[in-house]
């Protein structure tokens, strides 16, 4: 079984706790970490300067569609990134 890290950013705490929580509860994540996080990026043209929080979320290959779904239907962004990395 081979695992993946699959890495978004919440606007929130709390919005990346439910996130995890609904992963978790579903059994798509095996493992969710929050991390508070200073961010720039570049949104409608403009350089935006704010507090996010990381969410690394750990789960499995075959989960990481439906994991992705869920982590867009919950979240506020009206792009969230997801980034997803293969661990070894």
């Amino acid at each position: 079984m081979k695992s993946i890290i699959i890495q978004t950013n919440c606007d929130k705490k709390e919005e990346a706790e439910m996130i995890s929580r609904a992963l978790l509860k579903d059994k798509l994540a095996f493992v969710a970490h929050i991390c508070p996080s200073n961010s720039l990026y570049l949104w409608k043209g403009r350089i935006i300067e704010g507090k996010e929080f990381i969410l690394n979320v750990r789960t499995t290959e075959e989960n990481a569609r439906a994991a992705i779904e869920i982590i867009k239907s919950m979240h506020s962004y009206e792009v969230p990134s997801d980034s997803r990395h293969a661990c070894r």
